[in-house]
Protein backbone atom coordinates (compact mmCIF):
# COMPACT_ATOMS: atom_id res chain seq x y z
CA UNK A 1 0.00 0.00 0.00
CA UNK A 2 1.08 3.38 -0.76
CA UNK A 3 2.22 5.47 2.41
CA UNK A 4 0.95 8.88 1.34
CA UNK A 5 -2.34 7.29 1.24
CA UNK A 6 -2.41 4.66 4.26
CA UNK A 7 -0.05 5.85 7.39
CA UNK A 8 2.02 2.77 8.22
CA UNK A 9 0.83 0.60 5.64
CA UNK A 10 2.88 -2.64 7.17
CA UNK A 11 0.74 -2.22 10.87
CA UNK A 12 -2.60 -3.52 10.66
CA UNK A 13 -4.96 -1.39 12.17
CA UNK A 14 -8.60 -2.64 11.93
CA UNK A 15 -9.95 0.85 12.37
CA UNK A 16 -7.97 2.71 9.48
CA UNK A 17 -10.64 3.21 7.17
CA UNK A 18 -12.73 3.98 9.70
CA UNK A 19 -10.20 7.14 10.48
CA UNK A 20 -10.34 8.07 6.88
CA UNK A 21 -13.76 8.68 6.67
CA UNK A 22 -13.67 10.34 9.80
CA UNK A 23 -10.82 13.00 8.23
CA UNK A 24 -13.25 13.30 5.19
CA UNK A 25 -15.38 15.65 7.00
CA UNK A 26 -12.65 17.95 7.93
CA UNK A 27 -11.45 17.12 4.13
CA UNK A 28 -13.76 16.59 1.63
CA UNK A 29 -11.72 16.49 -0.82
CA UNK A 30 -10.11 13.35 0.21
CA UNK A 31 -13.60 11.41 0.12
CA UNK A 32 -12.22 9.75 -2.86
CA UNK A 33 -10.37 8.15 -1.24
CA UNK A 34 -11.99 6.30 1.26
CA UNK A 35 -14.51 3.73 -0.56
CA UNK A 36 -13.00 0.81 -1.57
CA UNK A 37 -14.80 0.70 -4.72
CA UNK A 38 -14.02 3.68 -5.90
CA UNK A 39 -12.34 4.47 -8.99
CA UNK A 40 -9.06 6.47 -8.87
CA UNK A 41 -5.15 6.47 -9.45
CA UNK A 42 -4.69 5.66 -5.60
CA UNK A 43 -7.07 2.40 -5.72
CA UNK A 44 -7.18 0.69 -9.53
CA UNK A 45 -8.45 -2.65 -8.17
CA UNK A 46 -11.74 -2.04 -10.85
CA UNK A 47 -10.37 -0.20 -13.02
CA UNK A 48 -10.47 3.56 -13.87
CA UNK A 49 -12.11 6.55 -15.56
CA UNK A 50 -14.91 5.55 -18.27
CA UNK A 51 -13.64 1.47 -18.05
CA UNK A 52 -14.05 1.62 -14.42
CA UNK A 53 -16.06 -1.87 -13.41
CA UNK A 54 -19.69 -1.06 -13.12
CA UNK A 55 -20.45 -3.88 -11.45
CA UNK A 56 -17.82 -2.51 -8.45
CA UNK A 57 -20.09 -1.61 -6.00
CA UNK A 58 -22.17 -4.95 -6.28
CA UNK A 59 -18.86 -6.90 -5.80
CA UNK A 60 -18.08 -4.62 -2.45
CA UNK A 61 -20.75 -5.44 -0.75
CA UNK A 62 -20.72 -9.10 -1.86
CA UNK A 63 -17.35 -9.46 -0.64
CA UNK A 64 -17.95 -7.65 2.41
CA UNK A 65 -20.81 -10.00 3.50
CA UNK A 66 -18.90 -13.45 2.72
CA UNK A 67 -15.94 -12.00 5.17
CA UNK A 68 -18.69 -10.87 7.29
CA UNK A 69 -19.81 -14.75 7.15
CA UNK A 70 -16.70 -16.13 7.42
CA UNK A 71 -15.28 -14.36 10.10
CA UNK A 72 -18.45 -15.33 12.09
CA UNK A 73 -18.51 -19.24 11.46
CA UNK A 74 -14.72 -19.74 11.31
CA UNK A 75 -11.81 -19.39 13.69
CA UNK A 76 -8.28 -18.51 11.98
CA UNK A 77 -4.91 -19.44 13.09
CA UNK A 78 -1.54 -20.50 11.67
CA UNK A 79 -0.55 -23.86 11.31
CA UNK A 80 2.12 -24.91 14.10
CA UNK A 81 5.04 -24.04 12.02
CA UNK A 82 4.02 -21.05 11.00
CA UNK A 83 5.57 -18.34 14.16
CA UNK A 84 5.04 -15.32 12.39
CA UNK A 85 2.88 -13.56 9.58
CA UNK A 86 4.54 -13.91 6.39
CA UNK A 87 5.48 -10.97 4.25
CA UNK A 88 2.74 -9.54 1.75
CA UNK A 89 3.40 -9.53 -1.76
CA UNK A 90 3.07 -6.33 -4.01
CA UNK A 91 1.73 -6.90 -7.58
CA UNK A 92 1.73 -3.01 -9.00
CA UNK A 93 -0.22 -0.82 -7.02
CA UNK A 94 -1.81 -3.83 -4.81
CA UNK A 95 -0.76 -5.52 -1.80
CA UNK A 96 -1.62 -9.27 -1.34
CA UNK A 97 -1.38 -11.86 0.80
CA UNK A 98 1.47 -14.55 0.13
CA UNK A 99 -0.43 -17.41 -1.32
CA UNK A 100 2.21 -20.12 0.09
CA UNK A 101 0.79 -19.60 3.84
CA UNK A 102 -0.98 -22.42 5.67
CA UNK A 103 -3.50 -21.58 7.72
CA UNK A 104 -6.19 -23.83 9.78
CA UNK A 105 -10.18 -22.54 9.87
CA UNK A 106 -11.89 -24.64 12.61
CA UNK A 107 -15.36 -24.23 12.27
CA UNK A 108 -16.94 -22.04 15.23
CA UNK A 109 -19.41 -24.41 17.46
CA UNK A 110 -23.12 -23.06 16.81
CA UNK A 111 -23.96 -21.40 20.05
CA UNK A 112 -20.68 -20.41 20.73
CA UNK A 113 -21.03 -17.10 22.65
CA UNK A 114 -18.28 -14.67 23.92
CA UNK A 115 -14.49 -14.26 22.62
CA UNK A 116 -12.40 -17.41 21.93
CA UNK A 117 -8.71 -16.76 22.81
CA UNK A 118 -8.04 -16.14 18.53
CA UNK A 119 -10.99 -13.42 18.70
CA UNK A 120 -9.74 -11.54 22.09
Amino acid sequence: MNPEVYPNPEIFDGWRHEKMLQAVEKDPSAAGRTKWASANLENMAFGYGRHACPGRFFADYEIKLIIAHLLSAYDFEYVKEQKQRPANLNAETQMIPNHQTKIRMPLVEAGEAGPTPARQ
